[in-house]
């Protein structure tokens, strides 16, 4: 997952769309593609970007009012603009329509983490993996993030070190944030410079902006 595998996943549907300039599902895909490169500011033009996905997730559900992905694509879009609740509604209709869609829980786990609904977000990660036990080691990131946010820091760092054991350099940020949370210093500070060797652009400043935890109008566009 990085800036440019979603450039080249854009790319591809662009041209998809092309060819179908109809289909709910090409519409729905990009959306969340245009929204996902909104939200991580894999981006120029980041309001354009926001803007491109609900375009196309509106365009999705004209089409087909029952598309999952284009609700899933909202759900990124309010996400992004710190309207929670109704990212949370979104991913909860997305999930309505596509109950076995493990990806779609999984992101519904992440919206309601964002909303302070721990618990909940913890009951959707794990059904997300028993969905689909063979996971992409994303939902361990999710599952792991909801543990630390309902104060299940044990359950947290299990998880979280298991995707960093998946995927180096992945789960650090959450790991570093749950062992500061217990107190375990010398083991943050451990993690926190294995993190600064994975990503040496890495700063406190630039993950901010993906966790949905400041107010999008005071975004420094000029960081």
């Amino acid at each position: 997952m990085s800036a440019d595998t979603y450039r080249h996943a854009r790319k591809c549907f662009e041209e998809a769309l092309r060819e179908d300039p109809d289909s709910a599902q090409i519409h729905a895909t990009l959306a969340c593609t245009h929204a996902i490169e909104g939200r991580f500011f894999w981006t120029e033009d980041r309001d354009k970007s926001l803007e491109l996905a609900k375009t196309h997730a509106d365009r999705a559900l004209e089409i087909d009012d029952k598309n999952a992905d284009a609700f899933a694509a909202l759900g990124y879009w309010h996400m992004a603009h710190m309207r929670l609740e109704d990212s949370v509604a979104a991913y909860a209709r997305a999930v309505e329509i596509a109950p076995d869609h493990a990806d779609l829980r999984a992101l519904y786990a992440l919206a309601l983490t964002f909303a302070e609904r721990a618990d909940d977000a913890v009951s959707q990660a794990e059904q997300a993996m028993q969905l689909n036990p063979l996971d992409p080691g994303w939902y361990h990131g999710v599952l792991g993030h909801a543990y630390r946010y309902a104060g299940r820091y044990s359950d947290a760092l299990a998880v979280l070190l298991e995707y960093n054991r998946q995927g180096a350099g992945f789960g650090l940020v959450d790991i570093v944030l749950t062992y500061a949370d217990l107190g375990e210093w010398d083991k943050a500070e451990s993690y926190a410079r294995a993190l600064l060797a994975a990503r040496p652009g890495f700063s406190i400043a630039n993950w901010e902006l993906t966790q949905n935890c400041i107010d999008p109008n005071r975004l420094n566009t000029d960081r």
